[in-house]
């Protein structure tokens, strides 16, 4: 990424290097998922509202303007002249004339280290509900006057900006609440607490206005589909017991919301810039479903098989969709609850790349997939149960094309087992192997849910066609029956078998031997 750092006046201002550039530098980075290169243009808006003619002249050669470091919206950009897209920090809706995309503000540099430093498992919350800073516009007036008198909220008030507590202390409190609330400045609605609260866990309260400006629909620019509270008035009593009461339910779905729209600006950012031909791991998206097991709230299982997984594809689109409690199993709500937190945790901090859906209704395999391809926009995926580790080699540049190519497999499985069972022979079609690109793949007709390779228009389709709507079913369990049901041409299905050890992946019995629902 070839990113110019617009500085027309280094001696006052430091940019690169302010908070304001910290979720963009991040972002540039490949911090969220991989970018394509580009030319990124980025301003300092405030400090170069006369600049508006030299400033054209520099950014000219961009692919894409941000303005940043701008609360008031200062910067004349109606008179930029630029042809190409523009993301505006903290953009006033209706401010400018010309089209403009709405940017976050995000958390300050050392936000993201700090919680990480804290070590896994996060903490759990001690405080309902927390406020620390200034007490400085009628907003905030408004904040501190209707919950002073709440014993679940705990306010810190401080003389001035980063007045307060030491920056570590400050992130540690903020992991130990439920809820922070999060009153804008006096320009915006849009404050770094409000980022901080997210990388930290906590719950935020956001605020739909400013000292100038009631609800101008601020947030719903941002982030039109946000699950946390954005309040008129801050007599918020029962809904801050509410949040609480609910959490860590509360809690995990804001974090899965985050991890989501974090992710979706480094989408946005590879359409927004010059096509480029993908990696060959950017052309699949993995699947990990996980639900319900004794081991809960240990993480380790599927903390086993997302390395696994890792190891084999560094960059590519990893889902983890993580099912609903079904009634049989609402004894270990609990614990999977705080498993689902703490997967959250990994996912935000420690694996690249990563999403979770947060099911709030039991939806099993088949309901979650369907779920997820609705967003899936590579042309194939990897579906790895939480409990299935990878092993040993996985030439993807050669187990890829034959499933690009758009008609020599729809499905490619590996075995995970050494060998073919004498009792599966019946159910493969050739005695030998046929070698394509180089590796030897015999046809099938037996499905596995096993890790396997597939087709992402072909997984719609079958999912589609073999379940109903809202049908709670194991993939496996219903594709079994139908591929032995049709000739093998209708679904392509091929075992990949290596010479030697054929296993390709081993089971860790999430399960533990009990039973299959």
């Amino acid at each position: 990424m070839n990113v110019e750092w617009v500085n027309l006046h280094p001696g006052t201002v430091t940019h690169p290097g302010m908070w304001d550039d910290t979720f963009l530098r991040e972002l540039l980075d490949g911090g969220f998922g991989p970018v394509p290169d580009g030319r990124v243009a980025v301003i300092p808006g405030r400090y170069h509202t006369e600049d508006v003619d030299e400033v054209s002249r520099l950014v000219a050669d961009a692919d894409l303007v941000v303005v940043t470091a701008d609360e008031a919206n200062e910067f004349p950009l109606d008179d930029l002249v630029f042809d190409g897209p523009i993301w505006v920090q903290t953009l006033r809706p209706g401010r400018y004339r010309r089209p403009v995309t709405a940017f976050p503000l995000g958390y300050p540099p050392d936000t993201r280290a700090w919680i990480t430093d804290g070590g896994f498992p996060p903490p759990v919350p001690t405080v309902p509900a927390w406020f620390a800073g200034q007490n400085t516009h009628a907003r905030r007036a408004a904040m501190v006057e209707a919950l002073r008198d709440d014993p679940s909220v705990t306010m810190q008030l401080t003389e001035g900006f980063t007045q307060g507590l030491d920056r570590r202390v400050y992130l540690e409190r903020m992991q130990a609440c439920v809820v922070a609330l999060c009153p804008g400045g006096p320009e915006t609605q849009d404050t770094f607490r409000l980022w901080e609260a997210l990388a930290a866990g906590a719950i935020p309260v956001a605020d739909a206005s400013t000292p100038q400006r009631v609800d101008d629909g601020y947030w719903l620019a941002l982030c039109y589909n946000a699950p946390f509270p954005v309040v008129h008035d801050w007599h918020i009593t029962p809904q801050i017991h509410a949040l609480v009461e609910g959490w860590p339910h509360t809690g995990n779905m804001i974090q899965a919301w985050w991890l989501r729209w974090r992710r979706e600006w480094a989408r946005r950012l590879t359409d927004t810039l010059p096509t480029i031909i993908p990696d060959l791991e950017d052309l699949v998206t993995v699947l990990i479903p996980t639900s319900p097991i004794p081991t809960h709230p240990d993480t380790g299982m599927i903390e086993t098989t997302v390395e696994s997984v890792r190891d084999r594809l560094p960059t590519a689109d990893l889902r983890i969709m993580v099912d609903g409690v079904r009634p049989e199993q609402w004894h270990n709500a609990e614990t999977y609850q705080e498993y689902t937190r703490r997967l959250l945790w990994l996912a935000a901090n420690r694996w690249y790349n990563a999403t979770v859906t947060v099911h709030e209704t039991h939806m099993h395999q088949a309901g979650m997939t369907r779920h997820e391809l609705a967003t899936v926009a590579t042309p194939l995926l990897l579906f790895v149960e939480h409990d299935t580790p990878l092993m040993g080699d996985w030439p993807f540049p050669q187990l890829l094309p034959p499933l690009l190519d758009g008609y020599t497999a729809d499905v490619i499985r590996a075995n995970h087992d050494w060998r073919i069972h004498p009792e599966h022979e019946y159910l493969l079609a050739d005695s030998a192997p046929t070698l394509i690109e180089g590796l030897p793949f015999r046809r099938t007709r037996q499905w596995s849910q096993r890790p396997h390779l597939a087709r992402v228009d072909r997984y719609r389709e079958w999912l589609d066609t073999y379940f109903t709507p809202g049908e709670r079913f194991m993939i496996e369990d219903r594709m079994h029956s139908v591929l032995q049901r049709f000739q093998w041409s209708r679904f392509k299905v091929w075992m990949w078998t290596p010479g030697g050890n054929q296993q390709r992946s081993y089971h860790l019995d999430g399960r533990g031997g009990g039973t299959k629902w």
